[in-house]
């Protein structure tokens, strides 16, 4: 492997980021994979990472009995043969002829409604996955993949992906432009607007550094931008809940108002029962020592870290 080759594969696009860099995904977009691979932000893992990591081997091995192939963990990477900037990090192989990919995945039930039971192929799992799995068979040269989904914890579901030339030359054009545009030229892509993005902007600059200084002409122009745009959600928010209003009281007494498109209702919602926790807590703190009053409230307090937040003072130009 030449030196060269080596710093190209150390910028190079994975099948799990390809989708952010399509701005398709809901777990980042090209701005944070642009800001890791600079090695600017570090990926911290959650709660769903972590669990997933732990069973998405058990899923691979129900997937083997279930459909009866043989199936080799692996879990590594790997870089194309023919583009040193492409790399994917297959789940497993399933051994046969073809030889054939698998990926694994969890969901939580929230996510139950994004993967379609009756589908059996792409159409039945997120976009998102569906670019990946083209990613890795594009890396790997394979033509047929497998994708196995284990939601809620009991919900067992698989589909099988072809590999699709059309989608495979667009994902290669889109990647190789993000590759040279911004990984080799140095340049940070546009940021997005998710929360993802929100949150990756305070892990990267957590706290300010240096007081405020003079904007440039460009920075003026998003700050006019900006505060034009706030003033109409401001006004178009004051004239939404005036039209809201207006319509409760033509409504009166009855249900809804129905016309040829549609219905429009204002019905009750549900009575719910409701505790007051922190009134709860004081009155049993009441019957506690001062002391043990004072432990019990030291056990239960923990810091909540602060965040920057933005607030426009005066006109911009």
């Amino acid at each position: 492997m030449t030196s060269a080759r080596e710093a190209v594969e150390a910028l190079a696009i994975g099948a799990s980021e390809i989708a952010q860099v399509l701005g398709i995904s809901p777990f980042g977009d090209a701005c944070q994979v642009w800001n890791r691979k600079k090695g600017l932000i570090q990926v911290e893992q959650t709660e769903p990472m972590f669990w997933g990591t732990m069973l998405e081997p058990v899923v691979a091995k129900v997937f083997g009995m279930k459909m009866g192939m043989e199936v080799e963990w692996f879990n590594r990477r790997i870089y194309s043969d023919l583009r040193a900037w492409q790399y994917s990090s297959p789940d497993a192989f399933i051994q046969g002829e073809p030889r054939m990919l698998l990926e694994c995945k969890t969901a939580g039930l929230h996510m139950a409604s994004e993967w379609d039971r009756e589908a059996e192929n792409e159409d039945g799992i997120p976009e998102y996955y569906w670019v990946q799995v083209e990613w890795q068979m594009s890396t790997t040269q394979l033509k047929t993949a497998y994708v196995a989904v284990l939601i809620g914890g009991n919900d067992f579901r698989v589909y099988r992906i072809e590999h699709n030339p059309e989608l495979e030359e667009w994902l290669l054009e889109e990647g190789y432009d993000f590759f040279r545009k911004y990984l080799l030229a140095d340049v940070e892509p546009p940021i997005g607007a998710s929360r993802r993005s929100r949150d990756f902007l305070r892990q990267r600059f957590p706290r300010p550094k240096t007081k405020s200084r003079p904007a440039t002409p460009e920075e003026m122009a998003l700050v006019g931008e900006y505060a034009v745009l706030r003033a109409e959600l401001k006004e178009r928010e004051i004239r939404r809940e005036e039209l809201e209003n207006r319509l409760q009281l033509a409504i009166g007494d009855a249900e809804g108002l129905k016309w040829g498109q549609g219905e429009l209702t204002w019905r009750k919602t549900r009575d719910r029962e409701e505790t007051d926790w922190q009134k709860l807590a004081r009155q049993l703190l009441l019957a506690l020592s001062e002391k043990d009053a004072a432990q019990s409230i030291a056990e239960y307090t923990h810091v909540v870290e602060g965040y920057r937040r933005m607030l426009l003072k005066g006109k911009a130009a």
